[in-house]
């Protein structure tokens, strides 16, 4: 399994809503009436993994007028067959027999403005470069040659107009904003804090954070502004800023925040990391007790109360935290890929045997450790 396949799983695992059944609706027809111009498909990074190679890419199209869930559709075209789109604005809901042609919808309301749409192509790379175009029933940003078959992709643009990304004017400083995001989950931080510590109240706590076995539990982040480790927001948000750097990595570069950003996630993925005690089957999914924290009114580094460790097991299952935990794993794999191949496959391979065990296991955690009501349910 890639990451991206698992971040998808951890996902639908971590919805509890899912132990019925999963329904997969084949579409059999494609569009036709997608005429507007083409846009050229703005290529960015590329890498290779397992034998497919990934590429990231872009189309840039302007928005008029308000559009609701599902009005917006698209269509991505390329010259050779793609194994699968991987793309976060919308839902890939069909695709050609030659799988050149992909059909999708957005899955979210737009207002007007004009937007990057960003996918991730995954092809076997051969002796044809990959190339391609969108079209839409929104209009692009820049209109090039009207395209008369938009389905197929034998036609080809005489000459398509570039784009580049421009910087945008406004009036809100998005690189503070990002900037003091990241210093509010550095305040959350628990365990040994790095020499660079940046906030100059906090210091060490929960240095005894351990399991049933002694195993250590130092790290990760407090929950809310209390003394307590969930681990199910603790991992939620986790996969979304994972997801959010490796979309969006120019953005964290131009706000020169981009190796912070990195430390940012590790530090709740190396805890997340120690949680999962995969030689026992056993995930430790919270640490200290939500009520006796609540009782003390104290900084973290000045607790003195009894910090109980509990888990989820084969008799005591949590697939929706553990399910959560897999897509944190996933999605921070997919960050780390290029910056450290290392780190990036051994969250791979967590994320693997995390998964295994919260299909094959499988209830509510709030179910099976009943400390963690009713603060997560």
């Amino acid at each position: 399994m890639d990451p991206e396949f698992l971040l998808f799983l951890g996902t639908i695992i971590s919805d509890t809503n899912m132990y019925s059944s999963v329904n997969v609706i084949t579409l059999t027809t494609i569009w036709t009436s997608l005429t507007y111009a083409a846009v050229p498909m703005i290529k960015m990074a590329t890498w290779k993994k397992n034998g497919w190679t990934r590429q990231h890419a872009y189309c840039t199209f302007t928005i008029t007028k308000q559009m609701n869930l599902g009005a917006w559709e698209m269509t991505i075209n390329t010259n050779i067959p793609t194994k699968r789109v991987v793309i976060w604005a919308m839902k890939v809901v069909d695709h050609s027999a030659d799988r050149k042609t992909y059909q999708m919808k957005s899955i979210y309301h737009y207002g007007p403005q004009t937007i990057d749409v960003q996918f991730r192509l995954i092809y076997k790379k051969g002796d044809i470069p990959l190339d391609g175009f969108c079209t839409s029933n929104v209009e692009p940003e820049t209109t090039t040659q009207q395209q008369t078959s938009p389905a197929t992709t034998t036609q080809q643009q005489t000459s398509p107009t570039t784009s580049t990304l421009q910087p945008v004017t406004t009036k809100y400083d998005y690189a503070k904003v990002i900037e003091l995001s990241i210093l509010f989950y550095e305040t959350q931080r628990s365990g040994k804090l790095p020499p660079d510590n940046r906030i100059p109240y906090r210091g060490d706590s929960a240095l005894n954070d351990k399991g049933f076995q002694g195993e250590d539990l130092t790290g990760g982040w407090y929950d809310a502004g209390d003394g307590v480790k969930f681990n199910f927001p603790m991992a939620s948000a986790t996969t979304i800023l994972s997801w959010g750097l490796s979309q969006w990595q120019d953005a964290y570069e131009s706000a020169e925040q981009l190796e912070l950003m990195y430390d940012s996630i590790k530090w709740p993925l190396d805890y997340l990391q120690k949680c999962w005690i995969e030689s026992k089957n056993l995930y430790y999914c919270q640490v200290a007790d939500g009520n006796k924290d609540h009782a003390f009114w104290g900084r973290p580094e000045q607790m003195t109360y009894t910090r109980d460790a509990f888990a989820v097991t084969p008799s005591k299952p949590g697939s929706d935290v553990a399910g959560e935990t897999v897509s944190a794993f996933a999605s921070a794999s997919i960050a780390f890929a290029q910056k450290d191949p290392a780190y990036s496959a051994q969250l791979l391979s967590r994320a693997k045997t995390l998964y295994t065990f919260a299909k094959t296991y499988r209830s509510k955690y709030s179910d099976s450790v009943p400390e963690v009501n009713p603060f997560y349910t």
